[in-house]
């Protein structure tokens, strides 16, 4: 849930409140698209991006965190031209 792909649907579908929150209650998140499936690398590139903050919370994780969107982009399927929108949206 914490990927660039979330944050963008986040954005998308979520009404804002007061301070740039967004409201997560059931009526924007029941449909919400959860792909339920085990992804090794994406547990494995957690850990070492949990571990190296813990070490030095100012530490640049940006490498590890776009492995693990890459990953989330793949488990979605989510073609070229779609990633581009999600990335250009972010910046």
């Amino acid at each position: 849930m914490n990927s660039s792909l979330s944050y963008f649907l986040f954005r998308s579908i979520l009404p804002k409140l007061r301070g740039d929150f967004y409201e997560p209650s059931y009526a924007y998140f029941k449909n919400f698209p959860i792909v339920n499936v085990e992804v090794p690398e994406i547990n494995v590139l957690v850990k070492k991006c949990l571990e190296i903050k813990k070490q030095n919370p100012q530490a640049d994780t940006t490498d590890l965190e776009s492995q693990i969107d890459q990953l989330v982009y793949q488990l979605y399927g989510l073609t070229e031209e779609e990633i581009e929108i999600v990335e250009s949206s972010s910046k």
